[in-house]
């Protein structure tokens, strides 16, 4: 765990940095031309960064430097519902994508697979088409308070990656916090198992089932 007090970019990249070294460096998980899947937080109601309820998108410019560094092939998403305007630019992640050259999409937009689960509580869900195609997920979650799980972090943000109606569906049908939080492991089961879960003051490698190989979760 890597301690970063602040969001001033030499700090964050620094802090970034040093987390990789931790994990063994990038060549551990990252050869150059990989398809990386970063999934960000994109909470409503759309928030600037200073609300600290999504990603930040001074974490996120670090990470990706990275990742471009290492000739990784980027893509950023999440499962947004957009208003009269265009939302990722109030987060600051359109900015980001732009200055760097990364591709940014709506999941809504690039449509959903369905995936068998055979776990405690879903045989199957739908999941965005980014997530599955990835040889590397990398999720950026946002670590806050949520009714139904107490607190919100890196499994929690993965839920992201299946339809806003399936989400809303979730919350309607799971309304006990553990049986919740059960739904959520079905659904971080099914995530590549390559992937990496990575917080502003932490990270920590995370192993999901292999693509394709339905288990049990819980």
């Amino acid at each position: 765990m890597i301690k970063c007090s602040s969001y001033d970019p030499e700090a964050l990249s620094g802090a970034v940095r040093r987390s990789l070294e931790l994990l063994g460096g990038t060549g551990v998980f990252l050869n150059s031309g990989a398809k990386v899947f970063v999934k960000i937080n994109h909470l409503s109601p759309h928030a600037p960064p200073e609300r600290a309820i999504s990603t930040h998108p001074a974490f996120l410019r670090e990470v990706l430097r990275v990742l471009l560094e290492n000739g990784a092939v980027v893509t950023v998403g999440d499962d947004v519902n957009f208003g009269q305007r265009e939302e990722f630019l109030v987060t600051g992640f359109r900015e980001v994508c732009a200055e760097l050259g990364v591709r940014l999409v709506n999941l809504r937009e690039t449509g959903f697979v369905e995936v068998p689960v055979g776990g405690v509580l879903l045989d199957s869900v739908y999941v965005a088409r980014p997530v599955l195609e990835a040889d590397l997920v990398l999720n950026l979650p946002k670590l806050k308070t949520h009714s139904f799980t107490l607190f919100t972090g890196a499994v929690k943000n993965l839920y992201g990656v299946i339809p806003c109606g399936s989400r809303l569906d979730g919350h309607r049908r799971f309304v006990r916090n553990d049986v919740f939080s059960r739904m959520l492991v079905d659904v971080f089961s099914v995530v590549p198992a390559s992937s990496l879960s990575w917080t502003p003051s932490s990270a920590w490698r995370e192993k999901a089932l292999p693509r394709g190989r339905p288990g049990r979760s819980g």
